[in-house]
């Protein structure tokens, strides 16, 4: 694709090409009289097509915007009045972009850009926020398979960082915070074992720094990784999970002795497992709770009250469809187990925990992805039993892909939980509560916001850019449909 443009101030139009094969830009500088020269080649993304010429930054040059068809990105580049171009940030372009558009959507003066996506429904909207900025921002790609992300100060320099898990290289990633919602370089460590899938942090030895521990789903095996206080991390242990596929895992003080401990779910076969650590990063002892059918979705918390950490456990295909309780006794037991039905065919992939009516009980979201497309609300009773409540119409495109992720999160700070919702096709909803434990969606399925790839797993809430508002960081499973590379998204929310 050819555009045509002023692109180094010289008064005469210039030629700017997009070239799919070679997966770059060529600018060629007019002479006036209607004769053209190779300027520059700009290294671009990959099945570089049909580039927008336009000022982004309000800087008087004109800068370049294109979609990258085979990694599902839209790039930018600015122009320093001179012809000379850097590359800028890489956006969501949605399935297959195809052609790039600046359009004043937001009715603010500034160009904003639309992208036409050839294998997507609708278009993709980024907003320009001012100076050539935009609220999604895809910096950190950590390898194919990505799959869990926590945000925390791992580091201990006052900014929060990321650790994520990487599949298929069989590593955990950390990206240590800037403070402005940047990330710096990627450190790599070995998760110990294969396809790790689910992290939890806490602090397994007493030293007073997140630790985390990982289920590592081809090896069988959960692992514990000893934080060093640098941003470093250190195995400590290799426990056998007993069973097939380890995949969720969730860490809190089940016992009551002051040490943390952690409980593995397997997405093949029928029992959790809970690690019972000693407070020095060694688990000497273990517990296994049976339950009717596999389970990839678990949480913690305390669901009736006694101060004591309960599980919650989100069965898969079973009959009767349920979440399962296991009320805690306080001395590393379980011996109450209250099991809930569930509206659908029930596939429950994801699980979060929280006051959403505010009545002082936990209740609970579940992503069924199995079922109607929708996120449901349950209700806790305070004593472990869960009554459905509501539903979120979380369908972003069309009868297909389901809901993937459905986190709790507080995202306008007025004290009242909201939930984010990622579906399979990479797109983000967000529902504002009203505190009864209903919701209102705070934009219409149209708006919704695309991530930078596709399949999220999961995703992390915390303030990057430390302006007081919470952002949140998605875990984007393939980009786009193509088992190349994951990655995650990085969504800062503006004032």
């Amino acid at each position: 694709m050819t555009r045509r443009r002023w692109s180094n101030g010289d008064g005469f139009p210039d030629l700017v090409t997009a070239n799919h094969d070679s997966d770059d830009i060529t600018i060629y500088r007019g002479d006036g009289l209607g004769g053209f020269t190779l300027n520059t080649t700009i290294p671009a993304g990959d099945g570089a097509r049909w580039p927008a010429i336009v000022d982004l930054n309000g800087d008087g040059a004109l800068d370049l915007a294109l979609g990258c068809h085979y990694e599902n990105s839209l790039r930018l580049f600015l122009n320093d009045g001179a012809g000379v171009f850097t590359a800028g940030a890489i956006l969501a372009g949605g399935n297959r972009p195809a052609m790039v558009a600046p359009l004043d959507f937001t009715g603010d003066g500034l160009p904003d850009l639309i992208v036409a996506p050839e294998e997507s429904d609708g278009v993709v909207l980024q907003p320009n926020l001012g100076g050539g900025i935009f609220p999604t921002q895809n910096d950190l790609n950590p390898g194919v398979d990505t799959r869990f992300v926590i945000s925390l100060d791992f580091n201990g320099d006052g900014h929060l960082d990321l650790a994520a898990t990487e599949g298929n290289a069989n590593q955990i990633a950390f990206f240590p915070g800037i403070g402005d919602g940047t990330f710096g370089a990627r450190v790599g460590v070995s998760s110990g074992g294969t396809r790790p899938q689910e992290m939890a942090a806490a602090d397994f030895n007493g030293d007073g720094r997140p630790d985390l521990a990982v289920a590592n789903f081809n090896s069988d095996n959960a692992t514990v990784h000893l934080n060093d206080g640098l941003g470093g991390f250190t195995q400590s242990a290799d426990l056998p999970t007993g069973g097939t596929d380890p995949f969720s895992i969730a860490a809190g003080d089940l016992n009551g002795d002051a040490h943390q401990d952690f409980v593995v779910s397997h997405r093949n076969s029928n029992f959790l497992r809970a690690f019972f650590g000693d407070g020095t990063g060694q688990f000497p002892t273990n517990l296994d709770l049976p339950l009717a059918s596999s389970c990839v979705c678990m949480r913690l918390g305390d669901v009736n009250g006694d101060g004591r950490l309960d599980i919650v456990a989100g069965e898969r295909w079973n009959t009767p469809n349920r979440i399962v309780v296991f009320l805690a006794d306080g001395a590393g037991g379980f011996p109450t187990v209250i099991p809930t039905s569930v509206v659908g065919s029930l596939d429950a992939r994801y699980i979060s925990l929280g006051d959403l009516d505010g009545d002082g009980n936990l209740d609970l979201t579940l992503v069924n992805r199995d079922g109607n497309d929708l996120v449901l609300v349950y209700k806790g009773d305070g004593q472990g039993g869960f009554t459905l409540l509501s539903f979120l119409a979380a369908l972003v495109t069309g009868n297909w892909p389901p809901p993937h992720v459905g986190e709790i999160v507080n995202l306008n700070n007025d004290g009242i939980p909201d939930v984010a919702v990622a579906d399979q096709e990479g797109y983000l909803r967000l529902f504002l509560g009203e505190g009864q434990g209903f919701f209102q969606p705070y934009e219409t399925l149209d708006d919704c916001l695309p991530l930078a790839g596709n399949s999220p797993f999961h995703l992390a809430a915390g303030d990057f850019d430390e302006d007081g508002l919470p952002d949140l960081a998605i875990v984007n499973h393939f980009p786009g449909g193509s088992n190349t590379a994951g990655g995650i998204t990085i969504l800062l929310q503006q004032p």
